[in-house]
């Protein structure tokens, strides 16, 4: 997975479905990323060569 993306975004939960989550920081770790995401309970966003946003569960 971490050949695939160059790097990696957490963002907090959104505190309302009208809002988007607080940005938290980038990494090109993809498992201090996770970590980091985990502690928050937040989401993690691989970011591909092409600049793309994907959403990793």
């Amino acid at each position: 997975m971490e050949n695939k993306y160059v790097s990696f975004e957490v963002y907090r939960p959104v505190k309302s479905p009208t809002e988007k989550g607080e940005y938290m920081g980038k990494t090109p770790n993809l498992e201090q990323a996770r970590r980091a995401a985990d502690a928050v309970g937040g989401a993690l966003y691989g970011i591909t060569s092409d600049g793309r946003k994907v959403l990793l569960l």
